[in-house]
């Protein structure tokens, strides 16, 4: 039984590449649909190429005689070195995995001879299966043709397109230079600008620093005129305070110098009556003394002398007492 080295499973639809390697139909396909190549070899392959074999085929001829039909083959064990296990081999791959690829190679000469068989027998599958391999060569020969037609218009394409490269390339060279020189100007223009701007960012951070520092002085100046307004307002509350106070003060003085004038007029009022009552106690004093004088004159003369200068002393006594 084959078994596909695609899927590792047995198949009976079995299909062969150009190069000689066997796989089931499917697992095949489904290569060829991504990877035009043979999954052993990488030999160039697509799904055209590929020969469709049946496991049961001898079974479906029995017209041609097995004894000419059977061509003389050679089994390879998996284990020694056929053409195709030497490869494998020298691409240090394993011999025994490809082994029924080996005796199916052997099977496809096998199959070849007996339709050479059926073919000089007359049989129709023979017959039928080499139309249709004539087909399919036919296929293939117009294939290679169309191949080698699209290759001579892709190799005239490629040229044309090699010319119109270096046109290109000429043309984009002369364009890239004028780019480039375009370019350098304004590199240049750009790099006096990014000076310029670069001075002007200095420029515009140093008079930052300076309005700081002058936005720092005008808070000072704020800060301060706030201190002054305060201490302003505090100084005219302190004047409105004493000029309050002085105002009672004066109204106290003017009091205190009505009443000492009230006073002083009240002593000088006082000191002249004091005076005139000391003057008029003088005077009382003094006629007090005059009569007691005179009392003790009378007295002593009305002893010594008796009534001769009575009347007399009383006279000057009476002078006295006027004064």
């Amino acid at each position: 039984m084959f078994k596909c080295t695609i899927c590792l499973l047995p198949a009976e639809d079995i299909g062969a590449t150009p190069c000689g390697h066997t796989f089931c139909t499917s697992c095949l396909s489904r290569h060829l649909e991504s990877i035009p190549s043979c999954p052993k070899c990488r030999h160039p392959c697509t799904i055209a190429l590929v020969l469709r074999l049946h496991a049961d085929f001898d079974d479906d001829a029995p017209t041609i005689p097995k004894a000419k039909a059977k061509a003389p083959t050679v089994h390879v064990p998996p284990n020694t070195h056929h053409p195709v296990v030497s490869r494998v081999v020298d691409a240090g791959e394993s011999a025994e995995y490809y082994g029924n690829d080996v005796i199916h190679i052997d099977s496809l000469a096998d199959l070849t001879a007996d339709l050479s068989l059926g073919l000089r027998d007359g049989s129709p599958r023979a017959i039928r299966v080499a139309e249709l391999q004539s087909i399919k060569l036919e296929e293939e020969e117009d294939e290679r043709s169309s191949l080698q037609q699209l290759s001579l218009y892709t190799s005239q394409f490629l040229e044309q397109e090699s010319r119109d490269v270096t046109i290109d390339r000429t043309t984009a060279a002369m364009a890239v230079k004028a780019s480039l020189t375009n370019l350098s100007g304004t590199l240049t223009a750009l790099l006096t600008r990014l000076k310029y701007y670069m001075d002007l960012t200095s420029y515009v951070e140093e008079a930052a620093y300076h309005l700081s520092r002058i936005t720092d002085r005008i808070k000072d100046m704020v800060q301060l005129d706030k201190e002054i307004e305060q201490t302003t307002r505090e100084r005219d509350a302190a004047m409105r305070r004493y000029a309050v106070a002085n105002e009672q003060m004066v109204a106290r003085l003017k009091r205190y110098k009505d009443e000492k004038e009230v006073y002083l007029k009240k002593q000088l009022e006082f000191a002249q009556e004091r005076e005139i009552n000391a003057i008029q106690i003088i005077r009382l004093e003094g006629a007090v003394n005059v009569i007691k004088n005179r009392a003790d004159k009378y007295q002593m003369k009305g002893i010594v002398l008796g009534g001769e200068c009575d009347s007399s002393d009383s006279d000057n006594d009476n002078d006295e007492l006027e004064r």
